[in-house]
């Protein structure tokens, strides 16, 4: 099948740049398809993840490859920022010595954890909010009987 020859090189071609944009173009494909193609079959996902880590590890060979180089050349600063931003984002090996980073994941923790005791209090709320109900329709349920045996006795 065409498709299963295109997604084989798409996956290659993951190995050596982890962007989704530049390997689809390359491909001749939308990434409308590709993000299909990644919800319809499990096995090129997970095929496709593996292969993007790869080609992230890639790019972030050449970018300290490339603060070597302009180190050596006396350019540091000419391309130290463009590197650096690589490294951090790309990079466990540098990700985990970036604060801010860290920061942004912790508080992503904090506010996932939040949104999970918000629905579990919600749940508990409801639940409460519907035995109150059960009460009170039961409360009146009585009531009316006594008022019936009352009226019914006069």
């Amino acid at each position: 099948m065409k498709d299963d020859r295109v997604k084989q090189k798409m996956i290659e071609k993951f190995q050596e740049n982890s962007i989704i944009a530049h390997i689809c173009k390359k491909v001749n494909i939308s990434r409308s398809t590709f993000y299909r193609w990644i919800e319809d079959d499990h096995i090129f996902k997970d095929a496709t993840k593996k292969a993007r880590n790869i080609g992230r590890d890639n790019i972030c060979d050449a970018a300290e490859f490339r603060i070597l180089f302009l180190m050596n050349k006396g350019q540091e600063s000419v391309a130290l920022n463009a590197a650096k931003f690589i490294l951090l984002n790309n990079s466990s090996r540098y990700k985990s010595s970036n604060l801010g980073y860290q920061r942004i994941k912790l508080e992503n923790k904090i506010e996932e954890l939040k949104n999970k005791e918000n629905r579990q209090i919600e749940t508990v709320i409801d639940g409460i909010r519907e035995l109150i109900d059960r009460g009170s329709q039961k409360y009146e349920e009585d009531n009316f009987e006594d008022h019936n045996q009352e009226y019914a006795s006069v």
